[in-house]
């Protein structure tokens, strides 16, 4: 099973957690759009994500103008990176970046083949400083929801290789290396991080069909519930 985000009111968030201002990051995630989402930028995954809304470090989110999909690095210009990213249909997804140079790109990665990534607005001037918080599938504010199911977020404070990212898709839980949050979203009610045993806020979620991964790996046992 996964959580299907319904496009319009769905939520799942923490304004307050902790871990994601970092320059190396990792976030992958299986995901399924049905469509594009909330007015055509259904958001995946956000940080920081404030309860105002309005600082972000790192947004990964659909365009609205070409259905395609986008990536935010949060500067005084911001980055902004784009990949295409399929919908009606699963998609392992990962995106690698390291926002301590302003000359480096995103490595991205979908069905365990590497993406093309085109760069739209190179980014100027440093990161901003960000605050706390995360967003799956909405913004704190209930703006930009997903249209679809999402399973098995992760955000590493390092750049994981592609075998590794492939490896944490595949079987999530296997790969421990920078793993600060993982939410294996594993029904509606299953919105906690079991990295950091904290639950996030969710609202308008239901249960769906889940990906085609491995299950979750038998050394997670060791984390919280």
């Amino acid at each position: 099973m996964s959580i299907d985000f319904n496009g319009t009111t769905s939520l799942l968030y923490h304004t307050t957690a902790t871990g994601y201002l970092v320059d190396a990051r990792t976030v992958l995630a299986w995901c399924y759009a049905d469509t594009a989402g909330e007015l055509g930028v259904g958001q995946l995954f956000g940080a920081d994500e404030t309860a105002a809304g309005t600082v972000y470090r790192w947004v990964l989110r659909y365009n609205n103008s070409t259905n395609l999909f986008r990536m935010f690095s949060n500067r005084t210009t911001d980055g902004v990176w784009q990949v295409a990213l399929p919908l009606a249909q699963w998609n392992a997804f990962g995106v690698s970046y390291d926002g301590s140079d302003v000359a480096n790109d995103p490595v991205a990665r979908n069905n365990f083949a590497p993406l093309t990534v085109t760069e739209i607005t190179v980014p100027v001037g440093a990161e901003a400083a960000g605050e706390t918080g995360y967003a799956i599938g909405c913004r704190s504010t209930g703006t930009n929801v997903w249209d679809g199911a999402i399973q098995h977020v992760q955000f590493f404070n390092v750049v994981l290789t592609a075998a590794e990212m492939d490896a944490a898709l595949r079987l999530p839980g296997s790969i421990r290396r920078g793993l600060v949050s993982w939410w294996p979203m594993l029904t509606a009610a299953h919105v906690t991080d079991i990295v950091q045993n904290v639950a996030g806020t969710g609202s308008a979620l239901t249960s769906r069909g889940g990906p085609p991964c491995g299950p979750v790996h038998r050394r997670s046992k060791g984390y919280g519930r």
